[in-house]
């Protein structure tokens, strides 16, 4: 029998490797608008077909190119490459990162309201 949290761990962790990948041809757009660019780098491939599968980037925009049956990279076309569906991914994980860096100043904070406290006590 499978471990169900086991197994959504490990999607959640593959999914950490998108917004890298968005934020990549995002900097290509934003780079070189209506300029055609070739992606080639093997670890950037299989994530960015994903991310084409589950309708994030418009496959109209990026263009798979395959050499006898093996995709060896894929053509952005230099349009805008996400879909509504990407937007709204992007736009959460940019939320949800935002929201952890607010967690993280506010325990900072307190610790440092914790300090100072016990330096006044200390000094008195």
């Amino acid at each position: 029998m499978k471990n169900y949290q086991e197994e959504l761990d490990k999607i959640k962790e593959h999914r950490r490797l998108y917004m890298p990948a968005i934020e990549k041809i995002l900097g290509m757009y934003s780079e070189s608008k209506n300029s055609p660019r070739e992606i080639t780098d093997e670890e950037d491939l299989p994530v960015i077909l994903e991310l084409i599968d589950i309708g994030y980037i418009d496959g109209n925009e990026v263009r798979v190119k395959s050499h006898n049956g093996v995709v060896d990279r894929v053509v952005y076309t230099g349009a805008y490459p996400l879909t509504d569906a990407g937007n709204i991914f992007m736009k959460n994980e940019l939320r949800a990162l935002r929201a952890g860096h607010v967690k993280k100043i506010a325990i900072l904070s307190a610790l440092l309201l914790l300090c100072a406290i016990l330096l006044i006590i200390i000094s008195m």
